[in-house]
Parts: structure tokens; C-alpha cells; sequence
């Protein structure tokens, strides 16, 4: 690298860049580490989605209208 009484003014701001840059693909890559994928199988009807649907409801983001209009009340 460069020795910092050699670097300008724009190569410091282009590594305090990189520096924010690699900051975020690392929190990033440390947030998508975290997730846990299901790859629910079965046959049709064994309730995939019904496991699905409660999961989201229990740890997931409220529903959308849209899905809230396809809910049966009970």
C-alpha cells in the first residue's frame, strides 16, 4: 500500500470508502449467516403451507392485507 505522506486527498477518500463498503458487505454477510432455510417436503394436502402460515405468524412479519383477506375467520 501506499505510505500515508505519499497518499492524496482522493486515495483517502477512495479507501475511506472501501472501508464503508466492505463494512457493510461484512454486516451483510453476518445477517444473511443468520437465516435458516426449511425446505418443507410432502405429499399435496400434508400441510406444508398451514406450517408455513403459522411460522409466519408466530416469527415472521405481520400479514399483508392481501393474505388477511384469504384467512377464514373463526
Amino acid at each position: 500500500g501506499l505510505c500515508a505522506s505519499q497518499m492524496t486527498d482522493t486515495d483517502r477518500v477512495a479507501m475511506a470508502k472501501s472501508r464503508e463498503i466492505e463494512a457493510k458487505n461484512e454486516e451483510a454477510h453476518r445477517v444473511e449467516q443468520e437465516k435458516v432455510k426449511l425446505l418443507p417436503l410432502g405429499a399435496g394436502e400434508s400441510g406444508k403451507s398451514t406450517v408455513f402460515k403459522q411460522m409466519k405468524i408466530l416469527y415472521g412479519a405481520a400479514l399483508t392485507e392481501e393474505e388477511k383477506r384469504h384467512c377464514t375467520p373463526i
